[in-house]
């Protein structure tokens, strides 16, 4: 999904391994339990919507 969003596989990995302000964690690191990939794709979808917080 997120390279989908980014548009590059790179960008994704980029995103997924920076810590986000919004998500207090890095987002390769919340998708280690369900609840955090919940989360992870949740922002996701913002992103791809241009709903930004």
């Amino acid at each position: 999904m997120a390279d989908r969003v980014f548009g590059s596989h790179e960008k994704a990995q980029r995103w997924l391994r920076k810590h986000s302000k919004v998500l207090g964690e890095t987002p390769i690191n919340l998708l280690q339990s369900e609840t955090g990939a919940v989360l992870v794709e949740e922002e996701l979808h913002r992103i791809d919507y241009g709903i930004f917080a």
